[in-house]
């Protein structure tokens, strides 16, 4: 089952069926965010959802916040992680 996509649209899976095609691009901006230490603004913004534990929430106990980031940025993430 594919998981959520990201802000840009794509899914983690998308990257994976279309490497051959965007591998060299992906592998790019990969390189380019470790040598000079940065990650472009475009790959870091986050949407933060706000996801109801119950049908009226009345407080901020009731509210369980996600961030929804980029699938680049998550990659970077994973790959800097290591």
């Amino acid at each position: 089952m594919d998981k959520s996509v990201g802000l840009d649209g794509w899914s983690v899976e998308f990257y994976s069926s279309f490497l051959n095609l965007i591998g060299n691009d992906l592998l790019f901006a990969i390189k380019d965010c470790s040598s000079t230490g940065r990650i472009y603004g475009s790959f870091n913004a986050t949407f933060l959802a706000l996801i109801h534990k119950s049908n009226n929430p009345s407080s901020f106990d009731d509210i369980f916040p996600i961030s929804l980031c980029d699938s680049i940025y998550e990659i970077i993430a994973k790959i800097i992680s290591l």
